[in-house]
């Protein structure tokens, strides 16, 4: 596995990918009026689509309370984009200890949306492991936690300092007590909450919680056995969702195959791009969206 120094060198060199694709979500508290971090998506293009992926409980939580939404350009001089006129694609139900089972959300996003992020960068399904498996090797949590971000109430937008870097490994224990776990569906990450520190030249220690990185990015980085030396960042692939932790030590997260199978269901026209993308795996999307429609019944 790659040293400590490689580690540094890896986080580095990503990034240039991370940091335009990965999108905090801000929202408006109305009473007093006051802008907070509230969440994180990923953006990706398909086709002539351009979507914004996050967690769904993100965007439930706002439009139960009526509380609006933003995004932002990568310039610090650009102001927040309200989340509106959007069509939304999530499952509220099966739900397990009062959370959804499919806990992610597609924002189809509007052409207004769009021009007002020109800086911003939509992934593609290149970026994407569509495989369902959670291979050995190292994975990277990236997102925007409250605690590391400072709000401009009055410019309705918030300074990134930096995002929550985590580099960590799949989970390999017992799942049997871990609720609304479906590993068809979902993947779960080594992520301890005590004594970690985030990767970055201060080594500073882990924010003391992590609330504001639901929806995030979880990629796997480097194979286990692979060389150091010969790894370039266009070998990483989105992974997941972050959705939710299990006693503060495990990250789950909605497989992207999971998103794509979605995507499958409610845009045929959207098919043939993904096929041909991915052809050795369409096969298994069609299963894959069988197997999750039949869950969403239950």
């Amino acid at each position: 596995m790659p040293s400590y120094e490689f580690a540094h060198h890896l986080i580095d060199a990503l990034d240039p990918i991370l940091r335009p694709s990965v999108i905090p979500i801000t929202a408006l508290n109305l009473n007093p009026e006051r802008m907070r971090q509230h969440g994180t998506g990923t953006l990706l293009s398909l086709a002539d689509k351009q979507f914004l992926i996050t967690a769904w409980h993100v965007l439930r939580d706002a439009l139960k309370h009526k509380v609006p939404l933003f995004i932002s350009d990568l310039s610090a001089t650009c102001g927040a984009i309200p989340l509106e006129d959007l069509h939304i694609i999530h499952y509220d139900r099966p739900v397990v200890d009062g959370v959804p089972i499919i806990d992610v959300c597609i924002l189809e996003l509007t052409e207004s949306i769009v021009s007002g992020i020109p800086n911003r960068r939509f992934l593609n399904l290149s970026h994407v492991d569509l495989s369902g498996e959670t291979k050995a090797g190292k994975y990277y949590i990236y997102g925007f936690p409250c605690e590391t971000v400072e709000p401009d109430d009055n410019a309705k937008t918030i300074k990134y300092e930096d995002a929550f870097k985590y580099l960590t490994i799949p989970y390999d224990g017992d799942t049997d007590t871990l609720l609304g776990y479906d590993s068809r569906f979902h993947l779960l990450l080594h992520c301890p909450f005590e004594g970690s520190v985030t990767l970055g030249s201060a080594r500073e220690p882990r924010p003391r919680d992590l609330i504001g990185i639901s929806g995030c990015s979880l990629w796997r980085v480097f194979d286990e056995g692979a060389n150091p030396e010969e790894w370039k960042p266009e070998h990483v692939r989105i992974v997941g969702v972050q959705s939710s932790q299990y006693k503060n030590k495990i990250a789950k997260g909605i497989r992207w195959r999971t998103v794509v199978a979605i995507l499958w269901m409610k845009y045929p026209d959207l098919r043939q791009p993904i096929r041909v993308s991915h052809p050795d795996v369409t096969d298994d999307l069609d299963v894959l969206a069988g197997q999750l429609a039949e869950l969403l019944e239950t």
